[in-house]
């Protein structure tokens, strides 16, 4: 039929098309925007707010499945739908507008291919959606699916494998608890938490386990914690917190560093091997500085050269002499509390004069090295009972004063009776 030439609608009827059209259009955009007051959440759904009490879990892979779906449905609610709904109802009203104007083919034509390309755009739509959902399952959804059930086909039930947190022992309002994060417990009980908290702490000299005010752990439960003990605390011998056996009687024992009686020459030496250099050239036997440093390490007795240090005259070899204690205290305070640098150069080895400190275990010659001077190194050794002598030596072994130039010295003696 030739819409051009069709008879001109009476006027009833173009009324009747026009509300019939715009209820159409209502009904359709009301339809299809329904489920975008359902959408109340925004895209991103994990871990938000942290620090307010409101956040919700940790993000898993589940999230990043929940956030592509409501891209998803928000794209396909809030733009896809809507515009869709009014571009059916545009395309609809070019068509009926075209018999109410007398049959304009042209405006008829247009309407229609408007209708036509947003069912194909619908179409379109809603396959890409069914496509990506179905990766989505590919996906996640059957790795991490709370059930074989995986809902309907625009959305997957998933549950994402549990997140565990570092926990310590922390006040929570007037409770000891375990709480989130890493670090050491602020409590041990209720009472330590709270505005009235109190914890339990060594009263000295009254060597007594008080309560005092305020939060923190117990450092005690009875007074048999604060009897205390003597120990060198920066060379003084002083009563410190806590059972233990006496490690001085005095301050000069914590000065000159003689060893405690709880502190064996395999202690020293170990932190001695992390603290000094020492030569790792061999002398006769393929013997050392570091070899002695070893068996003092290992509780072995030292290997022990002599003088000439001709292996087919006298040998390195392992006697029972060790170490003699003061001197490795010496050398360990040297290093820690004087904040020298210097490498051990011989304890028992090496080409001596006879009967020789060090082939005795009482003598150890050292070099300067780094920023540190052999004048530096003569003043830090404590001139007392238990030192012999002290000296810096040339290339020949003669006796020089370490004020001279360096060059000149190559290691500074000391010997211990």
């Amino acid at each position: 039929m030739n819409l051009r030439h069709s008879p001109k609608p009476n006027k009833p009827l173009r009324q009747l098309l026009v509300v019939l059209l715009f209820g159409i259009l209502f009904f359709s955009l009301a339809f299809f925007t329904v489920p975008i007051h359902a959408q109340t959440t925004g895209l991103v759904t994990c871990g938000l707010q942290h620090g307010t009490g409101t956040e919700t879990a940790f993000c898993t892979i589940c999230d990043l499945i929940v956030l592509i779906q409501n891209i998803m449905n928000k794209a396909m609610y809030i733009f896809a739908a809507p515009i869709a709904a009014f571009m059916l109802g545009y395309g609809g009203f070019l068509m009926v507008w075209a018999g109410v104007k007398g049959g304009d083919s042209a405006m008829y034509g247009k309407g229609k291919t408007v209708m036509t390309n947003s069912l194909i755009g619908i179409v379109i739509i809603f396959s890409s959606w069914l496509l990506i959902d179905t990766l989505m399952k590919g996906l996640g959804a059957y790795q991490y699916a709370a059930s074989a059930n995986f809902g309907p086909w625009n959305q997957i039930e998933c549950q994402a494998p549990a997140i565990s947190l570092p926990k310590h022992m922390g006040c929570n309002g007037d409770t000891c608890e375990m709480v989130d994060g890493s670090g050491s417990a602020v409590c041990s009980g209720p009472k330590n938490c709270g505005p009235n908290a109190t914890h339990s702490k060594c009263d000295f000299p009254n060597q007594k386990c008080a309560e005092v005010p305020g939060q923190g752990t117990d450092d005690c439960t009875s007074d048999a914690q604060c009897i205390g003990h003597k120990t060198c605390v920066v060379e003084k011998c002083q009563n410190v917190p806590g059972p233990g056996a006496d490690t001085c009687a005095n301050d000069d024992i914590c000065l000159h560093g003689i060893i405690p009686p709880s502190e064996s020459n395999k202690e020293i030496a170990e932190r001695l091997g992390a603290t000094v250099d020492f030569d790792k050239n061999a002398d006769c036997n393929g013997k050392s500085a570091y070899t002695n440093i070893n068996e003092l390490q290992n509780g072995q007795p030292l290997s022990v050269c002599h003088a000439g240090c001709s292996i087919d005259k006298k040998p390195c070899t392992q006697t029972n002499i060790t170490a003699d204690s003061n001197m490795l205290a010496d050398l360990d305070r040297m290093a820690n509390k004087e904040g020298l640098t210097y490498r051990v150069t011989s304890i028992a080895t090496g080409d001596h004069t006879d009967n020789s400190d060090h082939y005795k275990g009482k003598g150890v010659d050292i070099k300067a090295i780094g920023n540190t001077t052999y004048v530096q190194l003569e003043a830090s050794v404590k001139q007392d009972s238990n030192v012999r002598f002290t000296q810096c030596e040339d290339r020949s072994g003669a006796n020089i004063p370490c004020s001279s130039s360096p060059q000149n010295i190559t290691h500074f003696h000391i010997s211990y009776k």
